[in-house]
């Protein structure tokens, strides 16, 4: 009988061997916690990438908006260029927001700031010159002007005025917690009053 029974649990018949092959729970957990770390960091480099490009697009908008400012000075004559009443009032600042300006995306405002301030400085007295400002809030409503420009300072030119120094800046600030870091971008310009 002792025979019998040996016999049987050498062909399997008897208890049921335990299997070798699987996991543990600890080995699943860690595999587990290393999969969400993982999984986590590939989520945030990509979240950080994002930023990073949407900064840059800012960035490009921005200098957009200053090369067609720039450019519209350029394009004034002399007497315009020195009378901030009419940049102020023109297509520099006073008209519709432009196309560069709609494409800004993501922001709350835009703060445009043209200085125009003589060079050389005049040898007595202080230089003459004027800042206007003005501040586009969005979203847009039909590429109408949304704010108006105004005038921040203003000193006469000098009687000897034949060159300009125009400096261009753009600013941004957002209205939302994610990359909300404030930025801007400056740009300068000589424009010389051509002889008569």
């Amino acid at each position: 009988m002792n025979a019998v029974i040996s016999s049987a649990l050498r062909a399997g018949t008897g208890r049921a061997k335990r299997s070798t092959g699987g996991f543990s729970i600890l080995e699943v957990a860690i595999a587990a916690t290393i999969v969400a770390f993982t999984l986590g960091a590939i989520y945030l480099t990509h979240w950080k990438t994002l930023n990073i490009v949407r900064g840059a697009h800012r960035s490009v908008n921005a200098r957009q908006v200053l090369q067609e400012k720039a450019e519209l000075l350029r394009s004034l004559n002399w007497s315009n260029l020195t009378n901030w009443n009419y940049v102020s009032g023109s297509s520099c600042l006073g008209g519709p927001v432009t196309v560069s300006e709609q494409q800004v995306q993501s922001v709350s405002s835009l703060v445009e700031t043209i200085t125009i301030t003589e060079i050389p400085p005049p040898s007595v007295g202080t230089a003459g010159g004027y800042s206007i400002t003005r501040t586009i809030t969005y979203p847009l409503s039909n590429s109408a002007p949304t704010g108006s420009a105004v005038l921040t300072s203003s000193t006469a030119f000098s009687s000897s005025l034949s060159k300009v120094q125009g400096s261009l800046r753009v600013a941004w600030n957002f209205n939302g917690p994610s990359n909300s870091t404030p930025g801007s971008r400056e740009f300068e310009i000589a424009i010389s009053n051509p002889p008569q």
